[in-house]
């Protein structure tokens, strides 16, 4: 994993978002992923650095997130 992919030691790819998926076998697969990919990416968000204003981007990300339901 590069350096240059994690905030404050927290990493925000698709690794981490297939390791807070659920292991609940009742969930739809899509969402569980949905859900864990808008929790890495607002995570990243949080732990990014101030000046990069990465919550602008967020809006959209989480759009683009919400196509996978």
């Amino acid at each position: 994993m590069l350096a240059t992919e994690r905030y404050q030691g927290r990493g925000w790819g698709l690794l981490q978002v297939l390791e807070g998926m659920s292991d609940d076998s009742g969930a739809s697969p899509l969402g569980e992923f949905a859900d864990s990919a808008e929790r890495v990416l607002r995570e990243r968000v949080k732990n990014a650095p101030p000046e990069r204003k990465e919550e602008r981007w967020l809006p959209g990300w989480l759009k683009r997130v919400d196509t996978y339901r």
